[in-house]
């Protein structure tokens, strides 16, 4: 990494020279050319001079960095220019999720690329691309947050979809899935602005945004942030609090189902720790042990967040649909139902026999419905497929 550091660094210089060494030459050239010089001396006399000059004019003036601090829906190339010629810290945040999870960033074709360059970030490792047009460059020492908010069915469309399982994506963001508050958001009449801790908190970011990069040596936008360590009891704090996760991991623990996420909960913990530190003394260098377990106690909800949305099947598409087929069962205050009815007057979303019946059978294993051997007589008509509806699960 330090090597290929200094292959990009000498190259960013070699390619100055170079620019610089061809005008001259296409000055010169141009010259001899318009003149019809027969003595060669003077016109590299005349190029020398010009190359001089040049050196002394200095670089050419440099274009300001883009002021996007924000980006709603950037796909991976997009985030990469963005970094490459804007500011070194960025948010993908958006209260539209779905832009971004339906968009081109994580098409079918695109999600790899996209999901992978998050994961870079995530890790703190460089950016790299090498294309045709553009050629190769890598890009150090760049910092994204990301906050997305989608409604239930593109969350669960993103949660159960084995690709951002499998290739550790998931494990890196902190999950909540709240109940809905619809029905309960009475109005109230108050003034967040005006209450003196949530000022105090807008004051803390506001000064941080304002605050200088900590830049590296002869760099425009590659961060070198100052060394964030735990104290000697913060250390200890944490070591346990690592220990007793990592005993739950195992077969038959109590964290094997989100073993992915739960192996990096230490680490968010301290992440979360960090970013509490900051805010509270944007000078400081060392997490206390008051502030590790802060950052704990945040992970322990995210962790039970994991369990409950893994335990619950909202990750699952399928099983989501099934649940609101069961409301609305339980809402017709009968005791059987019919496969026609379900599919001609059920929920949306179910509108033919195929993905009616496999519905119900959903719910016939978890036990909600019973599947009828013979036909039952509803509504004064003979009705082959019927299922008894059960307004408790039945005991296995």
């Amino acid at each position: 990494m330090i090597r290929q550091r200094e292959l990009v660094d000498g190259h960013k210089l070699a390619m100055a020279d170079y620019k610089s060494a061809v005008r001259v030459w296409e000055q010169a050239e141009s010259a001899a050319i318009k003149e019809k010089a027969a003595d060669l001396s003077k016109v590299r006399t005349a190029s020398q001079e010009k190359s001089k000059a040049l050196g002394a004019l200095g670089k050419a003036p440099e274009a300001p960095f883009l002021p996007n601090l924000l980006a709603g829906d950037p796909t991976s190339e997009g985030l990469f220019k963005l970094f490459a010629n804007g500011q070194p810290s960025l948010g993908l945040f958006s209260d539209e999720g779905a832009l971004f999870v339906g968009g081109h960033a994580l098409a079918r074709d695109a999600r790899l690329r996209t999901i992978g360059a998050l994961s870079k970030l995530w890790d703190g490792r460089p950016l790299d691309r090498v294309r045709g047009g553009d050629g190769a460059s890598s890009l150090y020492d760049r910092r994204l947050s990301l906050h997305l908010m989608t409604q239930p069915l593109v969350a669960a469309e993103l949660l159960a979809d084995p690709i951002y399982q499998d290739q550790g994506f998931l494990a890196r963001v902190l999950i909540s899935w709240p109940d809905t508050t619809a029905g309960t958001r009475l109005y109230v009449n108050s003034d967040p602005s005006q209450e003196a801790a949530i000022g105090r908190y807008w004051l803390a970011l506001t000064t941080l945004l304002y605050r200088p990069y900590p830049l590296r040596p002869d760099t425009r936008n590659e961060l070198a942030p100052r060394a964030l360590s735990l104290s000697v009891e913060a250390k200890a704090v944490w070591v346990t609090a690592f220990n007793r996760i990592e005993q739950q991991l195992g077969e038959g623990g109590p964290l094997e189902a989100i073993r992915g996420f739960a192996s990096k909960a230490a680490e968010h913990a301290a992440r979360l720790a960090g970013v509490l530190t900051l805010i509270a003394q944007p000078e400081a260098t060392v997490i206390d042990a008051n502030t590790i377990k802060c950052g704990l106690l945040l992970m322990d909800y995210y962790l039970t967040e994991a369990q409950r949305i893994h335990d619950s099947g909202v990750a699952d598409p399928e099983l989501q649909a099934a649940q609101r087929l069961l409301d609305w069962l339980h809402g017709l205050n009968e005791t059987h139902v019919h496969l026609a009815k379900v599919y001609q007057c059920g929920p949306s979303g179910i509108r033919d026999a195929k993905t009616a019946r496999r519905l119900l059978d959903v719910l016939v294993k978890h036990r909600w419905l019973t599947k009828l051997d013979d036909g039952v007589v509803i509504d004064g008509k003979y009705r082959k497929d019927v299922w008894q509806i059960h307004h408790q699960e039945v005991e296995a």
